[in-house]
């Protein structure tokens, strides 16, 4: 970047140097620049002067030819010297006009009418005004063909092309009268190329004028041009009629849809209507039917009663059992048996009774065992399908449960209640789990770490006593409801033993009667960030530790004290080849269960 920087400076420091000591020169007119040629106007020599800057380059070519052919000084019969510079300006003339960039100079040094027209619409046709006007300023068009203003009756996207192309117009004029220094005058090469700087600046200046002027007249164009306000008018007429026409079809659609719910509704209606008319009829007919029976089974009992009541057959009381019991069929039908044994023999409508009596209550003790038994089919489907539609416990449960034993102790009112609220208020995603699953759960967590002291305990003790076998190891599972989380016990000091992960089982029975096992008790330090492993976040370590690895484990447990802090645990695993950190934990665990196995079996 300092190149740069360090000719821009040369730059403004030439520009500074020879402003002062280079003397202006007043521009030259365009006369004065056409004299340079030494007969005057090329295309008058060449005559060209009807086409002038119409003239293409081959129309320049011909005409050279053929003046050429006539003036050659081998042509000519006089022995003067006119015949020889007639030729030379011809020669001169075919020369500067050939080139494409010396004839741009001289038809930038052309006369022009740089104008632009005064327009009033109510008097002046606006095609007789402009339509010169842009015929006149195309001859400056970089591109070739430039588009015409056209005639009334040029289509709309002939109009829109010739705006787009003028308001974009790209000129060639040069403006060399603008220049104020004469470059072949200059002493040496920085001052020619200082005073063709300054040109420059002047031309491009010239230039801004120049687009500017053509702007002006574009717009000025643009703004009475009939064509374009007649196809705004169309354009602006067009979207009012299709705005009408939308709010047209809005307004129908509507009208379509409120017909159409109101035929619903009132079809609705009549179907209302018509199902509460058939409704009150069948009501009404029920009720015919409801009171005709009652009063046939009312005259069917007030029967049976004076029949039992006549001879004595029946007490009162199995009586009225019977007749609560009998449907109508069987009343009248017992009614005319007991009517026909009674005419034979008293004795024979008593059996009868006593028979009817005896096969009803036996009846009934059947329909009290069946709903019993169905009932408890009922209630173990229910606990079926919850059991069976509940998810496991998740890590985030499990916590939540130990905070829970915590919060709520023994002795709460509705402790299994409340803890299961914490719970399904805590949880995500909540399985809104109920009294009994927490009760159940306690109870398996509480016989989980039962078995695995035992197993630990037993398994360090020297003694001939057999230990119950260890549980298995869990299977290792992606899954977040069943993969254990390992928390770091609190190291506490370097001599100091975990304390014990279990709390004594409170003898306090929940809401529902049944005793209320122990929870996991929390050891979590207020200071420290990881707490001893509950049962609910426990890994069972692995049953096979070589030599190596205790002798590791005991090594990083000196190295690494309690006053590591949380990190303790991570970095002891990282010493011990082959273990994790919750083995590692628990083999500590395991130890120190051992040892206190050990001190009581000495102390008994």
């Amino acid at each position: 970047m300092e190149p740069p920087m360090q000719e821009t400076s040369m730059e403004e420091e030439a520009d500074e140097r020879f402003a002062v000591s280079v003397p202006k020169h007043k521009p030259k007119s365009k006369a004065e620049l056409r004299s340079r040629l030494s007969d005057g106007d090329p295309y008058k020599l060449l005559e060209l002067d009807g086409l002038r800057w119409r003239a293409s380059a081959e129309d320049i070519k011909r005409a050279y030819r053929r003046l050429a052919l006539k003036h050659h000084p081998d042509k000519q019969q006089t022995t003067d010297d006119s015949g020889d510079a007639m030729f030379k300006a011809i020669t001169e003339a075919f020369e500067l006009l050939y080139d494409v960039k010396k004839r741009r100079e001289f038809d930038s040094l052309d006369e022009f009418d740089d104008s632009i027209p005064a327009f009033d619409p109510e008097s002046d046709d606006f095609i007789e005004t402009f339509a010169p006007v842009f015929e006149r300023n195309s001859r400056w068009s970089e591109l070739p063909h430039a588009p015409l203003l056209g005639d009334h009756s040029s289509s709309f996207d002939q109009v829109a092309a010739f705006y787009n192309f003028w308001f974009d117009f790209k000129t060639w004029r040069d403006f060399a009268d603008a220049d104020e220094y004469q470059p072949e005058d200059a002493s040496f090469r920085e001052e020619r190329r200082w005073m063709e700087r300054q040109n420059e600046k002047l031309r491009a200046k010239k230039r801004k004028e120049e687009k500017a002027r053509i702007t002006r007249l574009v717009q000025l164009a643009y703004g009475h041009d009939p064509r374009v306000k007649a196809h705004l008018v169309a354009q602006k007429e067009q979207k009012t009629k299709a705005k009408m026409e939308r709010a047209a079809r809005v307004q129908r659609e509507k009208e379509q849809e409120a017909k159409v719910e109101s035929d619903r509704l009132a079809q609705e209606q009549r179907e209302k209507e018509e199902a509460a008319l058939r409704e009150k009829a069948d009501a009404a007919e029920r009720k015919k039917q409801k009171e005709k029976q009652q009063k046939a089974v009312r005259k069917a009992r007030a029967r049976l009663r004076a029949v039992c009541k006549a001879d004595s057959l029946c007490e009162d009381e199995p009586t009225e059992m019977l007749c609560n019991r009998l449907s109508l069929e069987r009343l009248e039908s017992l009614c005319d048996q007991l009517e026909a044994a009674r005419a034979v023999h008293v004795e024979d409508a008593k059996r009868l009774i006593a028979a009817e009596l005896e096969a009803e209550a036996k009846l009934e003790d059947e329909e009290k065992t069946k709903s019993q038994a169905d009932a408890a089919s009922a209630a173990d489907a229910t606990k079926a399908r919850a059991s069976v539609t509940k998810p496991p416990w998740t890590e985030n449960e499990l916590g939540l449960l130990t905070k829970a034993a915590n919060k709520f102790p023994g002795g709460v009112p509705s402790r299994w209640l409340k803890m299961a609220e914490f719970i399904n208020h805590l949880a995500s995603p909540c399985n809104s789990r109920t009294e009994e699953e927490v009760i159940v759960k306690v109870k398996s967590l509480r016989a989980e770490v039962a078995l695995k002291a035992t197993h630990a305990a037993g398994k360090q003790d020297p003694s001939p006593a057999p230990s119950p076998p260890a549980p298995p190891a869990p299977k290792k599972s992606t899954s977040s409801a069943t993969t254990p989380r390992v928390v770091t016990p609190n190291p506490g000091t370097a001599d100091e033993e975990p304390k014990p992960a279990m709390r004594e089982s409170s003898t306090v029975a929940p809401t529902g009667g049944s005793p209320r096992p122990a929870m996991p008790a929390s050891t979590c330090s207020s200071k420290n960030t990881e707490a001893a492993p509950t049962p609910a976040a426990e890994t069972t370590a692995s049953e096979e530790w070589s030599p190596q690895q205790q002798r590791s484990l005991e090594q990083a447990l000196a190295k690494f004290p309690a006053s590591v802090g949380a990190e303790r645990w991570d970095r002891i695993a990282e010493c011990v080849v082959g273990k994790t950190k919750a083995e590692c934990v628990i083999r500590f665990q395991q130890i120190v269960a051992a040892l206190k196995a050990k001190r009581a079996a000495a102390g008994k």
